[in-house]
């Protein structure tokens, strides 16, 4: 029985990060039962990663956890979600969020 890990990244944009990753799946993916979670993919980096390893890419609110501030900057409706959803953790608690 392997053992469960989970890989949480916010994007797979070709990058050092992404780039280290990548190598660290490739030497242990035999080892262990490797779960990838990302915000946002890119099919480049996908066809790279090892068979046996499972991707789960979020299509909904917690997206938003993805973003930079950069990346939100300019897009209203992407700034006005993500202060609902912080307005919302603060009066009702982090319980609500998760739920």
């Amino acid at each position: 029985m392997l053992k469960k890990v989970i890989f949480v990244i916010n994007n797979l944009e070709i990058g050092g990060v992404q780039k280290s990753l990548l190598n660290l799946l490739f030497e242990i993916h035999n080892k262990y039962d490797i779960t990838l979670l990302t915000f946002f993919g890119n099919a480049e980096f996908e066809k790279s990663l090892p068979r046996d390893v499972k991707l789960i890419k979020l299509k909904n609110a917690f997206r938003q956890l993805g973003f930079s501030s950069a990346h939100i900057k300019n897009k209203p409706f992407l700034y006005a979600e993500r202060v609902f959803y912080i307005v919302m953790t603060k009066l009702f608690g982090r319980s609500f969020a998760i739920k």
